[in-house]
Parts: structure tokens; sequence; C-alpha cells
């Protein structure tokens, strides 16, 4: 056995030991010293930690859908107000002009162009 095998031997052993000492500290701090109630302890945690985990990003993921929503239905918000806006300036320009004119409702030029816009 060379000197490179001895070497590794040896980082093995301490590897071995390390190991030993942890297991040794986690039995004692678990207060449990069967090592298969303890493995399926840790199992089942960590099953729930992942159920969480992915119930966490599902949400994120819904909510970041919601927040996208939102942003489509506050443009069309605006957008219907503008073109509320709008409508209610031609209305009062029908209502100036028939004030003016002394004209009955259907001899008053209305903005087609308009009116098929909002139709749209």
């Amino acid at each position: 056995m060379g000197a490179e095998d001895k070497e590794k031997e040896h980082g093995h052993t301490e590897e071995i030991e390390h190991y030993e000492k942890v297991f040794e500290r986690l039995k004692a701090s678990a207060h449990d010293y069967d090592l298969d109630h303890l493995v399926h302890h840790f199992i089942q945690k960590e099953d729930v930690n992942f159920a969480l985990f992915n119930y966490v990003n599902e949400l994120n993921d819904e909510t970041l859908m919601m927040q996208e929503e939102i942003k489509t239905v506050n443009n069309d918000i605006r957008e219907f107000q503008r073109q509320g806006l709008a409508l209610d300036k031609t209305r009062q320009d029908i209502m100036k002009q028939m004030e003016v004119g002394g004209c009955s409702y259907e001899s008053v030029n209305v903005n087609t162009s308009f009116n098929e816009k909002v139709d749209d």
C-alpha cells in the first residue's frame, strides 16, 4: 500500500469519524435512539416542508397572474373613462349646435367616426 493510498484511507477514516460524531449529536438532541424512527420522522417533516414550498410557489404564481389581470382591468377602466369623456363632449357639442341653430336632432351633424369607435 502506497503513501497515497494511506492518505486516502486516513481521509476516509476521519470522514467516517466525523459522521459518527454528528450522528451521536443528532441522536442526543432528538432524544430518539431508534434510527428507523428518526429517519421516518425526518422524511415526514421533509414531505410537509416540500408540500408547503409547492403551495407557496402556487400562491406566488397566482399573485403574479392576478396582478397582470388588475393591470389589464385598470387599463380598460382608463380607456372607458376616456371614451366616456369624449362621448360627453360630443353630446355637449350637439346640444350647443341645437341651441344655437334651433334645429331638430335629426339635422345636427353627428361625428359618426367617433360613434363607430365607441361601438367597437
